[in-house]
């Protein structure tokens, strides 16, 4: 799996997680021309998959969406929304060894809600 063209300028937010997102990527082997109405899109951020509607705004994805892909079209989603997952868990793990070495602070350490809670010890 390849990542096509990116268009830029392209401002639309999650309905999940309220990113704001300026720029869309297309997967290699589909239309680079940009989103239209019922086009899938997957958030950088939290990695949920929405929908475009008619007016090009981002809302959940249904169980009747999904009944619209094919079987290919379904496996090529889920293995991109796959690897943003694990490409933000690996983002995780730096920005946590990042942060502990910087504060010299053992590796025990807390997560909530994306944001990094060190616990400092005895507490």
């Amino acid at each position: 799996m390849e990542l096509g063209e990116t268009l830029r300028d392209q401002e639309n937010e999650c309905p999940y997680c309220h990113t704001k997102h300026d720029a869309l990527t297309s997967l290699r082997n589909t239309d680079s021309s940009g989103p239209s109405p019922g086009s899938f899109t997957i958030c950088f951020n939290c990695t949920e998959i929405a929908v475009f509607t008619d007016d090009m705004k981002q809302r959940p994805v249904t169980a009747e969406d999904y009944e619209q892909l094919d079987n290919d079209q379904l496996m090529e989603l889920q293995k991109a929304r796959a690897l943003l997952i694990l490409r933000n868990a690996e983002r995780q793990a730096q920005l946590e060894k990042m942060v502990s070495e910087a504060l010299g602070l053992p590796k025990r350490k807390i997560k909530f809600g994306g944001v990094i809670i060190v616990k400092p010890p005895g507490v």
